[in-house]
């Protein structure tokens, strides 16, 4: 059975149904938690933060490394042993990662502009202290739009590789330290301003002279160079791994 693009423009529709599932429900989430925010920390005045946008693109990314409902290993296993060329497979998953995530980006555009129409029919006067486009154009968004697919093509990429060569435990050298990151990086940047001396602190001192390093330098080169590099390397392991019976 050869696996090519006929068999991907027809799982592309079916994919996107579970990625428009996944930025839906990841955008409720944020919404909810926008609403919990103003509700009980905010006050009148305060503004709100349409932290909608920012969990739909976390639901892209559950939808990209679990898309049809199956880890990234068993996708490219099965389709290898179904008599796709390896070649073939990377070929079809990044070209169709790629557009569905340009459309799933432009449905979470569509439910931020729903997120900020809502807050400003039930906040008047309230503003949005976290713009997450503002002073960017049309050229710039398109860019951005394509940067931010491409990433997560990197992602997949690298998420496949480290799953066929270690199994489950490849997805969790991606998750953990992003998941580390998400709870240490605002305590660590706290002790570093009160300069506590303890290891958070140290950490904290790191991020702020990293970010200062890098600031100087265009954003797409400090992400893309690392990525480009990250996804070769991937495609590389990929087109000679074994395929297990």
């Amino acid at each position: 059975m050869r696996y090519d693009f006929n068999i991907a423009r027809r799982l592309f529709w079916r994919d996107m149904a579970f990625f428009a599932a996944c930025i839906g429900i990841g955008w409720l989430c944020g919404a909810a938690l926008s609403a919990a925010l103003v509700y009980f920390l905010f006050q009148p005045g305060d503004g709100y933060v349409a932290f909608g946008t920012f969990c739909a693109l976390l639901g892209l990314f559950v939808a990209v490394v679990a898309c049809r409902n199956q880890n990234a290993n068993t996708r490219y296993q099965l389709a290898v042993a179904m008599g796709q060329s390896r070649r073939g497979y990377l070929l079809t998953e990044i070209v169709s990662k790629f557009l569905q995530c340009l459309l799933s980006l432009g449905l979470a555009a569509l439910l931020h502009l729903a997120e900020l129409g809502l807050c400003r029919l039930l906040l008047p006067g309230e503003r949005n202290v976290m713009p997450f486009f503002a002073g960017m154009g049309a050229g710039e968004l398109i860019l951005g739009a394509c940067g931010i697919a491409l990433a997560f093509v990197a992602v997949d990429l690298v998420v496949t590789a480290l799953m066929v060569r270690f199994g489950m435990k490849g997805f969790f050298i991606v998750f953990i330290p992003i998941w580390l990151n998400s709870f240490l990086t605002s305590p660590s940047l706290h002790a570093a301003e009160e300069d506590t001396g303890s290891l958070l602190a140290a950490l904290g001192h790191f991020l702020i002279w990293a970010t200062e390093t890098l600031s100087s330098i265009p954003v797409w080169l400090v992400a893309g160079v690392p990525a480009a590099v990250l996804s070769a390397v991937s495609v590389l392991y990929l087109l000679r791994a074994p395929v297990k019976a």
